[in-house]
């Protein structure tokens, strides 16, 4: 059996530094542990089933996307988006994910949706923070419950 004290703890921090027309010679900056966020999809309508009978993921994933006090994506968002890896999670047949390594701020959740199907709600803690940020300042409590729908609307005319 392992010790506590070999097992990698992760911690993490930022800070917003102005570079003018001088020297910077001291940069302090608080870290914190990261979190993980766990959660799952339920899907609402028809979707195709899987073999043995069960539901695939089809493909659905979740993406933690840090945003600025402006509330804009930051250069972070930019590093994630081309390949560097981050806050993002693919959900197993069950429909359950876990995203790891959540440093303490503000982000706003980016899910991807099987065809023909939308997000419905994203539910954590009974909030709904599909247009608010989640703002993460230590441990993750609660699960995050996303619904996806294939009961959408159609419009026909000519």
């Amino acid at each position: 059996m392992e010790s506590d004290m070999y097992q990698r703890k992760i911690i993490a921090g930022s800070a917003v530094v102005t570079v003018a027309e001088a020297n910077i010679d001291t940069v302090l900056i608080t870290v914190a542990p990261t979190g993980s966020l766990t959660g799952r999809f339920r899907l609402e309508g028809e979707f195709p089933a899987a073999g043995r009978g069960g539901r695939q993921n089809l493909g659905m994933n979740v993406q933690l996307q840090p945003v600025n006090r402006n509330g804009t994506s930051d250069i972070r968002s930019m590093l994630l988006e081309d390949g560097g890896g981050g806050l993002y999670a693919s959900a197993n047949p069950e429909g359950k994910f876990t995203v790891s390594n959540i440093a303490p701020g503000e982000y706003r959740l980016r899910v991807n949706a099987p065809p023909n199907a939308y997000v419905k709600s994203a539910l954590m803690d009974g909030v709904d923070i599909l247009e608010t940020p989640l703002v993460v300042s230590g441990t993750i409590s609660g699960n995050l419950e996303i619904v996806v729908s294939s009961n959408s609307g159609k419009v026909e005319g000519t």
